[in-house]
Protein backbone atom coordinates (compact mmCIF):
# COMPACT_ATOMS: atom_id res chain seq x y z
CA UNK A 1 0.00 0.00 0.00
CA UNK A 2 1.23 3.42 -0.76
CA UNK A 3 1.08 6.64 0.84
CA UNK A 4 -0.87 9.06 -0.90
CA UNK A 5 0.03 12.65 -0.06
CA UNK A 6 -3.03 14.80 -0.08
CA UNK A 7 -2.75 18.45 -1.51
CA UNK A 8 -0.25 17.90 -3.64
CA UNK A 9 -2.11 19.81 -6.96
CA UNK A 10 -0.27 18.20 -10.39
CA UNK A 11 1.40 15.25 -8.95
CA UNK A 12 0.63 11.55 -10.69
CA UNK A 13 0.00 10.54 -6.75
CA UNK A 14 -2.74 12.76 -5.94
CA UNK A 15 -5.45 11.44 -7.19
CA UNK A 16 -7.23 10.08 -3.70
CA UNK A 17 -5.94 12.61 -1.55
CA UNK A 18 -6.95 15.41 -3.84
CA UNK A 19 -10.42 14.10 -4.94
CA UNK A 20 -10.95 14.47 -0.55
CA UNK A 21 -9.56 18.01 -0.41
CA UNK A 22 -11.72 18.75 -3.65
CA UNK A 23 -14.67 17.19 -2.12
CA UNK A 24 -13.91 18.93 1.03
CA UNK A 25 -14.12 22.28 -0.67
CA UNK A 26 -17.61 21.54 -2.64
CA UNK A 27 -19.06 20.22 0.72
CA UNK A 28 -18.19 23.41 2.31
CA UNK A 29 -19.16 25.62 -0.68
CA UNK A 30 -22.56 23.56 -0.72
CA UNK A 31 -22.99 23.53 3.11
CA UNK A 32 -23.11 27.74 3.25
CA UNK A 33 -25.20 27.85 -0.14
CA UNK A 34 -28.20 26.16 1.54
CA UNK A 35 -27.90 28.21 4.52
CA UNK A 36 -28.72 30.78 2.31
CA UNK A 37 -30.97 29.48 0.32
CA UNK A 38 -33.10 28.50 3.34
CA UNK A 39 -33.24 31.14 5.08
CA UNK A 40 -34.33 33.28 1.71
CA UNK A 41 -37.95 33.13 0.84
CA UNK A 42 -39.86 29.45 0.26
CA UNK A 43 -39.92 30.66 -3.53
CA UNK A 44 -36.11 30.27 -3.49
CA UNK A 45 -35.89 27.08 -1.86
CA UNK A 46 -38.51 25.68 -4.63
CA UNK A 47 -36.50 26.79 -7.25
CA UNK A 48 -33.24 25.08 -5.69
CA UNK A 49 -35.12 22.26 -5.27
CA UNK A 50 -35.78 22.24 -9.16
CA UNK A 51 -31.91 22.40 -10.15
CA UNK A 52 -31.41 19.86 -7.37
CA UNK A 53 -33.91 17.59 -8.54
CA UNK A 54 -32.56 18.27 -12.23
CA UNK A 55 -29.05 17.16 -11.15
CA UNK A 56 -30.70 14.37 -9.28
CA UNK A 57 -32.57 12.99 -12.05
CA UNK A 58 -29.50 13.31 -14.70
CA UNK A 59 -27.77 11.04 -12.22
CA UNK A 60 -29.96 8.81 -11.74
CA UNK A 61 -30.96 8.54 -15.11
CA UNK A 62 -27.09 8.12 -15.83
CA UNK A 63 -26.82 5.79 -12.96
CA UNK A 64 -29.95 3.50 -14.52
CA UNK A 65 -28.35 3.01 -17.96
CA UNK A 66 -24.87 2.21 -16.77
CA UNK A 67 -27.35 -0.36 -15.25
CA UNK A 68 -28.94 -1.34 -18.67
CA UNK A 69 -31.88 0.36 -17.85
CA UNK A 70 -33.84 3.29 -20.20
CA UNK A 71 -35.02 6.26 -18.53
CA UNK A 72 -37.39 8.87 -20.57
CA UNK A 73 -35.61 11.70 -19.13
CA UNK A 74 -37.77 14.15 -20.63
CA UNK A 75 -41.17 12.44 -18.87
CA UNK A 76 -38.96 12.25 -15.60
CA UNK A 77 -37.93 15.91 -15.60
CA UNK A 78 -41.98 16.75 -16.01
CA UNK A 79 -43.28 14.80 -13.49
CA UNK A 80 -40.64 16.35 -10.67
CA UNK A 81 -41.11 19.51 -11.96
CA UNK A 82 -45.06 19.46 -11.82
CA UNK A 83 -44.69 17.96 -8.30
CA UNK A 84 -42.24 20.47 -6.83
CA UNK A 85 -44.37 23.55 -8.40
CA UNK A 86 -47.10 22.18 -6.41
CA UNK A 87 -45.37 21.97 -3.33
CA UNK A 88 -44.15 25.79 -3.96
CA UNK A 89 -48.01 26.97 -2.75
CA UNK A 90 -49.28 24.23 -0.58
CA UNK A 91 -49.73 20.72 0.36
CA UNK A 92 -52.47 20.66 -1.46
CA UNK A 93 -51.09 21.59 -4.52
CA UNK A 94 -48.53 18.89 -4.00
CA UNK A 95 -50.74 16.26 -3.98
CA UNK A 96 -52.17 17.45 -6.94
CA UNK A 97 -49.22 17.87 -8.46
CA UNK A 98 -47.93 14.21 -7.88
CA UNK A 99 -51.35 13.12 -9.24
CA UNK A 100 -50.62 14.86 -11.89
CA UNK A 101 -47.26 13.38 -12.03
CA UNK A 102 -48.95 10.02 -12.58
CA UNK A 103 -50.97 10.96 -14.84
CA UNK A 104 -48.08 12.30 -16.93
CA UNK A 105 -46.40 9.09 -16.51
CA UNK A 106 -49.26 6.85 -17.35
CA UNK A 107 -50.14 8.73 -20.69
CA UNK A 108 -46.48 7.54 -21.48
CA UNK A 109 -47.69 4.10 -20.72
CA UNK A 110 -49.94 4.00 -23.59
CA UNK A 111 -47.51 4.70 -26.01
CA UNK A 112 -44.61 2.26 -25.35
CA UNK A 113 -44.31 -1.14 -26.22
CA UNK A 114 -43.98 -4.19 -23.75
CA UNK A 115 -39.79 -3.96 -24.13
CA UNK A 116 -40.33 -0.60 -22.46
CA UNK A 117 -42.53 -0.78 -19.75
CA UNK A 118 -39.63 -1.82 -17.13
CA UNK A 119 -38.61 1.70 -19.05
CA UNK A 120 -41.51 3.48 -18.03
CA UNK A 121 -41.38 2.07 -14.14
CA UNK A 122 -37.80 2.84 -13.70
CA UNK A 123 -38.72 6.70 -14.86
CA UNK A 124 -41.61 6.90 -12.70
CA UNK A 125 -39.50 5.48 -9.71
CA UNK A 126 -37.05 8.20 -10.11
CA UNK A 127 -39.75 11.12 -10.71
CA UNK A 128 -41.75 10.20 -7.61
CA UNK A 129 -38.65 9.41 -5.69
CA UNK A 130 -36.72 12.56 -6.59
CA UNK A 131 -40.06 14.93 -6.89
CA UNK A 132 -41.73 13.68 -3.47
CA UNK A 133 -38.23 14.07 -1.32
CA UNK A 134 -37.86 17.50 -2.68
CA UNK A 135 -41.07 18.37 -2.79
CA UNK A 136 -41.01 17.55 1.17
CA UNK A 137 -37.97 19.58 1.58
CA UNK A 138 -40.12 22.62 0.04
CA UNK A 139 -42.92 22.10 1.80
CA UNK A 140 -41.11 21.97 5.29
CA UNK A 141 -39.82 25.52 4.24
CA UNK A 142 -43.26 27.08 3.18
CA UNK A 143 -45.06 25.38 6.24
CA UNK A 144 -45.88 28.20 8.69
CA UNK A 145 -48.96 26.89 9.90
CA UNK A 146 -47.81 23.97 11.66
CA UNK A 147 -46.17 25.12 14.44
CA UNK A 148 -47.62 28.05 17.21
CA UNK A 149 -45.42 31.25 16.86
CA UNK A 150 -44.11 31.35 20.21
CA UNK A 151 -42.47 28.00 20.30
CA UNK A 152 -39.66 29.56 18.14
CA UNK A 153 -37.80 32.27 18.06
CA UNK A 154 -36.78 31.59 14.05
CA UNK A 155 -38.93 31.46 10.89
CA UNK A 156 -41.10 28.37 11.29
CA UNK A 157 -39.91 27.16 8.14
CA UNK A 158 -36.52 26.88 8.37
CA UNK A 159 -37.13 25.34 12.07
CA UNK A 160 -38.73 22.73 10.52
CA UNK A 161 -35.69 21.94 7.66
CA UNK A 162 -32.95 22.68 10.17
CA UNK A 163 -34.83 20.24 12.75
Amino acid sequence: MKFIPAGIAGSEDCREGCNLLTRSITAIVGAVAVFIIIYLDGRMVAAAALLLSAAGLYEYARMMKSAGHKVYTVYAFAAAAVALTGAAFSLHFFLAGLLLSFIILSVKMLFVSKEEFDALLVTGLGALYIGIGMGSVVLLRNAQFILDPSFVSIDRGIFFVWF
